[in-house]
């Protein structure tokens, strides 16, 4: 009975193919002809047309007769807004003599095609964050490729060596139908002994999702970012600095050539150099953006190694309307196309705001602007970038993209074994075991094994003393249970540290800010804001954006500040750890901050206390609260401290809420203040500490309240000396760690940590 409906399940799924009117071959021939998205959607139909419009036959007819116009003479090019991505952020399509047409939703960085279109697939760089993405824009698929923002092998010390430099290229090996990411490691350095090296990312299949060492080894080179690798003729070039000449990979067996780069004119600069391809040859390019003549050679014979110089563009002879409406700081060719009305062949060039314009083969007469983005769509484009292009050659085509780490893990029993058994395991533990193979390191770096490795761990708070706080040196309270002298400290100027966010600490002392991930012993310093005018002093705050699944830094700083006058001007900037490589303005917030009050980060929202001697006067305690997800500023009631007198406050996560503490020194007493609803903003004192009775150890001057005990609710107070852990039920002191006294002891740094395998700035350094 079974087997008879699952035979009838079968005819039911393949029905729509047999009761098609035409030949499954006419049918076929058909959806070969349909933009990608559409022929995608037939899959859908039934079981049979889904294999076979996934077919490698299918792939290769699409690919042929969706993109015939462009095999004839009209290229096809995608773009997008060079501004920062909104919601409604898209990659666009155009072709000469058509309308701009929607292709993707884009939501990455600044994206910059790097590569003509390999079968549809397009090798993107994200000019903001750094990483490398293999994308099919006629799909949309997007696939990171594991370290690539910042790669181990340029931030890693240990093992040696190490590199400066790293370029990439994607490539075809049409002997096993694979696709593969290649990237190339070199250093410049004088007298540098470390040859370069070669890593393989290989797409799609049951391949491992993670990097391999080419199988042999490249000659001493030294390349750059800026130049990446072209593809042709079954090999990658890659385009060396000085008299490295081109370097090329042979996809299929992974072996290095060379070849001979055209004589450049005598006064310019071989630097700037770049390399594309250009009517099926190998094209080098000189003079790209800024107003210099541009040259452009071709490879006309490849085995020969014979370079013809197929034009020199001068743009200072242009007339003025086109030599100031094209002028940008990138320019490059694209490709050959056929001139109006059937005319001769014309080189069509892109710039950095997207402008597109022809020339002649020879270089001469007035340039042809052929489009200009801003009169189809809506969306800015300012010439932002330098290197990287800002538009690219589109071909349809159903070409995936491959699979990732995550999606390999989930997809192999074994490794979703190891998966669920590693992230029991301690930070450290987990660390070391990335050693082990490729395939653990590369799962253990995934986003999803971060995630549920902290879920796991999110237990009663760990404490830990800063050793170092220059290399993130740190250790464990049990370390010290036994001994009357922290060794490792005094140090001069206390460090403050944060508490954890998401595994990471925010550090502050007399060095500079840092972030730390105190479980594994890192450290990273937090550059500061670049900045014209001189800053009175800032206050920077840590939190992470849930939606992104990112931290996000946010800093405040005071270009002026007149306690007399209570004018000031306040600065604001943000950074995303894994998406930024720099500080990005911000509107400013409502109220000035308190910079002697740390801010605090509780349930997506970072708080600070407002300085009550700027701004505008308040009869109550103020508070300004930042959500991280949408990026405003709230102003909020804090509570009322008219029935103090002098003392000190400090805002902080208590029992998964914000709260704050009042030090009243005259009294030697802390009041705990909760807010009982976040929606009127009442407050109300949820207990009071009375360190009379606890005195000298401890004293409203000195003391710091650290955190809540998730299971037995005690605050953990720490004075720089002792640690004790206070109950606010029964209004009991126990000190869980006190030292000595010697001589020159200023007393220690302590830390409240969360075990995590989460790095600062996402550097993983093995």
């Amino acid at each position: 009975m079974a087997v008879h409906e699952q035979e009838k399940q079968q005819e039911d799924d393949d029905a729509p193919a047999q009761r098609s009117p035409l030949p499954h071959k006419v049918v076929t021939e058909i959806l070969a002809y349909l933009p990608a998205k559409s022929a995608g959607r037939f899959r859908c139909v039934s079981r049979s047309w889904q294999a076979t419009l996934s077919s490698a036959h299918f792939l290769e007819l699409h690919l042929r007769r969706a993109n015939y116009q462009e095999a004839a003479g009209r290229p096809k090019l995608f773009f997008g807004p060079t501004d920062e991505p909104s919601d409604d952020y898209f990659f666009y399509a155009w072709q000469p003599g058509g309308a701009v047409t929607k292709l993707m939703g884009n939501g990455l960085l600044l994206p910059a095609p790097l590569t003509k279109p390999l079968h549809g697939l397009v090798l993107l760089r994200c000019v903001r964050s750094g990483g490398y993405y293999i994308c099919n824009p006629s799909t949309g698929a997007v696939l990171p490729l594991p370290d690539s923002r910042v790669p181990s092998k340029k931030t890693s010390r240990y093992p040696l060596p190490y590199y400066m430099d790293v370029v990439y290229g994607l490539g075809y090996c049409s002997a096993t139908h694979r696709y593969k990411a290649v990237r190339i490691f070199s250093k410049e350095e004088v007298n540098s002994v470390d040859a370069p090296c070669c890593d393989v990312f290989v797409l799609g299949g049951d391949t491992p999702a993670y990097w391999l060492p080419a199988t042999s080894k490249p000659p001493m080179c030294v390349v750059t970012e800026a130049n990446p690798a072209v593809f042709l003729n079954g090999h990658l070039h890659f385009l060396c600095r000085y008299d490295g000449g081109i370097l090329t990979f042979n996809v299929r067996d992974e072996t290095f050539g060379s070849l001979p780069l055209p004589p450049c004119p005598l006064g310019k600069d071989p630097l700037s150099l770049r390399t594309t391809e250009l009517d099926g040859c190998l094209c080098v390019f000189l003079g790209g953006g800024g107003g210099d003549p541009c040259y452009v050679w071709l490879l006309r014979d490849y085995k020969a190694q014979r370079w013809e110089q197929l034009c020199c563009i001068d743009r200072a002879a242009w007339p003025e309307p086109q030599r100031t409406q094209l002028q940008s700081r990138w320019m490059a060719p694209l490709c050959l196309s056929n001139g109006a009305n059937g005319s001769k062949k014309k080189i069509m060039f892109g710039t950095g705001t997207c402008k597109v314009f022809a020339v002649d083969l020879n270089g001469g007469g007035v340039p042809e602007i052929l489009f200009r983005p801003e009169e189809a769509i809506a969306g800015s484009f300012h010439d932002t970038y330098d290197d990287y292009p800002a538009l690219g050659l589109f071909e349809e085509s159903l070409v995936p993209v491959g699979r990732d780490v995550e999606e390999m893990v989930s997809s192999s029993p074994v490794m979703e074994a190891w998966f669920h058994v590693l992230k029991w395991l301690p930070a450290r533990s987990v660390s070391r075991l990335s050693l082990v193979s490729r395939a653990w390191r590369a799962m253990i770096t995934t986003n999803s094994f971060i995630r549920s490795h902290a879920a796991v761990h999110a237990t009663r708070p760990r404490i830990k003393f800063v050793l170092d706080p220059l290399v993130g040196s740190f250790s464990d309270l049990d370390e010290h249970m036994n001994n009357t002298f922290l060794y490792g400290l005094p140090l001069d100027n206390p460090v403050q540290c944060s508490q954890p966010c998401h595994g990471l600490n925010l550090g502050r002392w007399s060095f500079g800010d840092y972030l730390y991930n105190p479980t594994l012993g890192v450290s990273e310093r937090i550059e500061q804001v670049k900045r014209d005018a001189v800053l009175l002093g800032r206050s920077i705050a840590l939190g992470y954006d849930s939606e992104v699944e990112d931290h996000v830094i946010v800093s405040l700083a005071y270009e002026e500040k007149n306690m007399a006058t209570r004018e000031y001007k306040l600065r604001c900037d943000a950074r995303w750890l894994r998406t930024d490589d720099d500080w990005c303005p911000h509107d400013p917030p409502p109220r000035p901050v308190a910079l002697d009050v740390p801010p605090a980060y509780v349930n997506g929202k970072i708080y600070w206390v407002v300085e009550p001697m700027l701004g505008p006067e308040s009869a109550v305690c103020e508070l300004l609260a930042f959500d991280v997800i949408n990026g405003e500023f709230k102003v909020m009631h804090g509570p009322s401290w008219s029935s103090h007198g002098g003392g000190r406050t400090s805002i902080l996560e208590l029992y998964g809420a914000i709260s704050m503490a009042w030090f009243d020194e005259d009294k030697n007493v802390i009041d705990v203040w909760k807010i009982k609803d976040i929606m009127d903003g009442a407050w109300c004192v949820g207990c009071r500490i009375e360190l009379d009775k606890f005195s000298p150890q401890y004293s409203s001057r000195e003391v710091m309240l650290m955190c809540a005990d998730t299971i037995d609710g005690r605050i953990l107070l720490n004075t720089g000396r002792s640690l004790g852990y206070y109950d606010p039920k029964t209004a009991a002191l126990e000190t869980i760690y006190t030292v000595g006294k010697p001589q020159g002891y200023r007393g220690f740094s302590a830390t409240t940590v969360q075990d995590s395998l989460v790095r600062p700035f996402m550097k993983w350094w093995w």
